[in-house]
C-alpha cells in the first residue's frame, strides 16, 4: 500500500482470440411433452444459425434459433414424443463453422411443476410447434404460470407505494406468453410509471412474459417481475383495506 506518494502499478494484459464456442445451457432438461426453449450461452454467436440436439440414433433439430447478441441466442425445440437422454448441443453458422457441447441437454418427462389444474388431458391434437403447445399433456399445462402480488402490509394515507408482479413457469415445458389484468377497490389508481399515478386508472392490462426472453413464450423455469406504482388518496379513512387482485 502506498501513502502520500503516487503509486505504479506493473499490469501485463494478454489478449486472446475467442473460439466460437458453447459454454452453457439452460435450461439443460425439458419435458417431451412440446416446445422447449433454451438459452445458450458462449462466445462468436452470429444471426442465422441453425441448433441441434443429438444422441446415437435421434437428431432434433431447432423450430427457431433467437439471436440476441455474440454470446446468448434461445433455440426452441419441438419435444413432443422424443427419447429420453442425453443430448449433445450445438449450433452451426451459415458459413458451416460448429460448436458443440457435448451432454449439454436431457430430454425427460413432462414435469408440471407440482400444480394439479383439473383432470384428464388437454383435447385435440393440437400443434406441437406452436408456443406451449403440449398436446395431450395433463389439463392446465399450456397455460400454468404461478404469480404473485407483493404489496406492503400498511401505507400512509396520501403516500405512493409500490406492488410488484412477480411470475414464473414451473414446468420442463413452454407455455405461452400471458395476458392478467390487475384491479383495485377503494378507487386506488394504478400506473405503469411513477409520473402516470396522478391520472392512473383502477384496472391495468398486463403483458406477462419471460425479460430479455423470446417473443410469445414463457419458457420453462422462465421468470419475471414487473412494477405499479400507486397512491393512498387522502379521502380513504385510517384503517381501509384495499385488495388487489390479479386476474
Amino acid at each position: 500500500m502506498c501513502i502520500f506518494k503516487s503509486c505504479t502499478t506493473n499490469i501485463t494484459l494478454k489478449a486472446v482470440k475467442l473460439p466460437f464456442a458453447i459454454l452453457n445451457v439452460h435450461t439443460n432438461s425439458g419435458g417431451n411433452s412440446g416446445n422447449v426453449t433454451i438459452k445458450i450461452s458462449g462466445s462468436l454467436f452470429v444471426n442465422n444459425m441453425s441448433a441441434r440436439l443429438a444422441k446415437p440414433g435421434t437428431t432434433i433439430h431447432a423450430s427457431a434459433v433467437y439471436f440476441t447478441n455474440s454470446t446468448t441466442v434461445y433455440a426452441t425445440f419441438n419435444l413432443q414424443g422424443e427419447p429420453l437422454g442425453i443430448y449433445d448441443v450445438t449450433l452451426t453458422k451459415p458459413d458451416s463453422a460448429t460448436a458443440t457441447l457435448a451432454n449439454g441437454f436431457s430430454v425427460v418427462l413432462p414435469n408440471n411443476g407440482g400444480i394439479i389444474t383439473g383432470g384428464g388431458v388437454n383435447t385435440g391434437p393440437g400443434n406441437g410447434n406452436a408456443p406451449g403447445c403440449a398436446p395431450g399433456a395433463a389439463s392446465g399445462l399450456n397455460s400454468q404460470l404461478v404469480t404473485e402480488i407483493v404489496a406492503p402490509d400498511r401505507v400512509l394515507i396520501g403516500w405512493s407505494f409500490v406492488i410488484q408482479i412477480n411470475y414464473n413457469n414451473p414446468t420442463n415445458v413452454d407455455i405461452p406468453a400471458q395476458a392478467r389484468a390487475l384491479y383495485s377497490d377503494h378507487d386506488v389508481l394504478m400506473s405503469l410509471t411513477p409520473a402516470g399515478v396522478a391520472n392512473g386508472t383502477t384496472s391495468l392490462y398486463l403483458e406477462l412474459t419471460e425479460q430479455d426472453g423470446p417473443p410469445g413464450i414463457i419458457r420453462a423455469g422462465g421468470s419475471g417481475s414487473i412494477l405499479i406504482y400507486s397512491k393512498m388518496h387522502v379521502s380513504l379513512p385510517r384503517g381501509t383495506v384495499v385488495l388487489f387482485n390479479l386476474k
